[in-house]
């Protein structure tokens, strides 16, 4: 098991930050912070090369053809498998 990443607090609030809206500039995150635009895009590429930051996208199944898993519960008398199967 590896050991915890440790980050001082400045990356915390950029990693905050980056939680709210991982879209925001690095200049906007910059002013945020009150740093330079070069220390943001200095400490994101430590945090993504250390592992601590991952930069991801994450598809909406839906628009791309694929149905929404759904579950259901069914209350009533002992039958068989293929009795509630065919009455689906």
């Amino acid at each position: 098991m590896t050991e915890p990443t440790i980050i001082g607090q400045m990356d915390e609030q950029l990693v905050h930050l980056l939680q709210q809206d991982a879209r925001q500039t690095s200049e906007v995150l910059a002013k945020k912070l009150n740093v330079s635009t070069t220390t943001v895009r200095r400490r994101m590429r430590k945090l993504i090369q250390s592992g601590f930051l991952r930069i991801t996208a994450v598809v909406d199944p839906s628009k791309v053809g694929f149905s929404l898993p759904a579950a259901t519960a069914e209350r009533g008398q002992r039958t068989s498998q293929a009795q509630v199967a065919s009455r689906l």
